[in-house]
């Protein structure tokens, strides 16, 4: 078991006694224990020249001036943005499991900011003696919704560094090798090997803070760090760039690497400082709907006179507004069934109001059972079509993938959920108000049709399909094809 020493704090120094590290900034770094050519130390090499910055919290980190930027020498640590908004703290792992309250939510099933403390080692419990320790010598790990997010999760003037400047901070070290003995902490305990090399001159003191996974555990403290960009991947766009350091002597090189990683993973941050004239990560508008093919649609009326906006994603239209017709396409009734038993006993199409309550269908459109999904008369206006498992496939796909589509749907310059509606369930009405809304498929889940799947989407972002019996309520979204 390695060890590490405190850290001691003071107004214009930060003294770190450890050994290792690990860089993750959605670039990867692999190092091993070997041979150290005379000549690996570029000429650069100098006397570090330190400064300090403090973020919106209140923390004071260290910094350092190298490839002509100035950057944090310390991890992350900040739980709020620049602008005070706090960042969500999700401790609990997993996916796919709706929980009501945000910090509830699996890690995994994010699609918004969120952080968490290294918390999978049980050496990292063994070395600390608390939480507050870890987060001081490693800082904090943030999914990628953090790190790009634009309300800025650096201090202010400083910013998440892009994947360009990761790769510019290698090619001034001269290469992929020089990066890694330049910027590994050359400290006892910050890595769980020992290195007889001499590196880390530069001050920038990449440890080894390791990184959580997709599904809330932890990997490789004492192994690796990672480092977020702020960019996405660039053949795959539910992953985001960083940078990545490995030290572990079965391997047989040291590297200084770019590489992708889902945006769920969580991985420190190292913040870089805005140049004077440069556009501020804060003050940068997400272009979403031109990102993703995004535009209004021609809007649409159903057979009660209801008009509905829509908006074109990819090669499909829909609707932006919760179906709330009481007709069949051909001007037969629904029936209003408020009584919670004969709701459940209806054995056929049915509607209800948020709360029983008409002067909600506007705001929250209707529920409406599978029965009425599957009725020949049809619910969806002429043309339309309540969508089917795979037309949910397809939006959700054309929007970045289901790990990323949260964040883009309910973003105000799309604003595809204006209002979480909650459903009706078989025996109590109306619920989860606020905390989901769930859209019917027209796709059966069972042999003998008596389940139906829905997609779910929370206010946190996170999009997920389940199936439920017929009698179920839930909203409808019509769906078209576009040339």
């Amino acid at each position: 078991m390695f060890r590490v020493a405190r850290l001691y704090l003071h107004p214009n120094e930060l003294c770190m006694k450890a050994r290792g590290i690990i860089i993750l900034l959605s670039l990867c770094v692999f190092a091993v224990f070997g041979q150290h050519p005379e000549n690996e130390r570029a000429e650069l090499k100098n006397t570090p020249v330190f400064g300090m910055v403090q973020d919106a919290e209140g923390n004071q980190y260290k910094t350092v001036m190298l490839a002509g930027n100035e950057w944090m020498a310390e991890n992350l640590r900040s739980a709020v943005f620049c602008n005070g908004d706090s960042i969500l703290f999700v401790p609990r792992g997993g996916m796919n499991s709706f929980k009501s309250r945000p910090e509830e939510q699996p890690w995994g099933d994010l699609g918004v900011a969120a952080w968490a403390y290294y918390g999978g080692s049980t050496r990292a419990r063994d070395i600390h003696e608390s939480r507050a320790e870890i987060n001081l010598y490693y800082g904090k790990l943030y999914n990628w919704f953090a790190a790009s997010d634009e309300r800025n999760i650096c201090p202010c003037g400083w910013r998440v560094p892009t994947e360009a400047e990761w790769r510019e901070f290698i090619n001034y070290f001269g290469g992929s090798r020089e990066t890694f003995n330049a910027v590994k902490s050359n400290h006892d305990g910050f890595w769980k090997y020992p290195d007889s090399l001499e590196t880390g001159w530069t001050g920038f003191e990449a440890i080894a803070g390791g990184y959580r996974n997709l599904d809330g555990n932890y990997s490789h403290f004492g192994e690796m760090g990672c480092w977020w960009s702020q960019d996405e991947g660039q053949r795959d766009r539910s992953t985001g760039a960083r940078a990545t350091i490995w030290f572990i002597p079965e391997y047989d090189n040291r590297s200084f690497q770019i590489g992708y990683g889902g945006k769920t993973l969580g991985h420190s941050v190292r913040c870089i400082k805005e140049k004077p004239g440069a556009q501020k990560t804060a003050q940068k508008a997400m272009n979403l709907r031109g990102r993703y093919q995004i535009q209004n649609g021609a809007g649409a009326t159903d057979a009660a006179g209801n008009q509905y906006q829509t908006l074109v994603i990819d090669q499909q239209e829909w609707f932006v507004q919760n179906l709330r017709t009481r007709v069949y396409n051909n001007g037969d009734p629904i029936p209003d069934l408020p009584d919670t038993e004969d709701w459940r006993n209806a054995g056929s199409g049915a509607l209800s109001s948020y709360e029983n309550n008409a002067a909600h269908d506007q705001e929250y459109g209707l529920f409406y059972n599978a029965y009425a999904v599957e009725d020949e008369r049809g619910v969806c206006p002429s043309g339309w079509r309540v969508p089917t498992s795979r037309d949910w496939v397809l939006m959700l796909r054309a929007v970045g993938g289901q790990n990323t589509a949260g964040e883009v749907l309910l973003h105000p310059d799309v604003d595809f959920v204006p209002a979480f509606a909650g459903f009706r369930n078989l025996w109590s009405g109306t619920i989860g108000q606020g905390r989901a809304s769930q859209y019917w498929t027209s796709t059966p889940h069972s042999s003998d049709d008596s389940y139906y799947f829905y997609y779910s989407i929370a206010p946190q972002g996170a999009i997920t399909t389940v199936s439920t019996p017929k009698a179920s309520g839930n909203s409808i979204r019509c769906v078209r094809n576009v040339d």
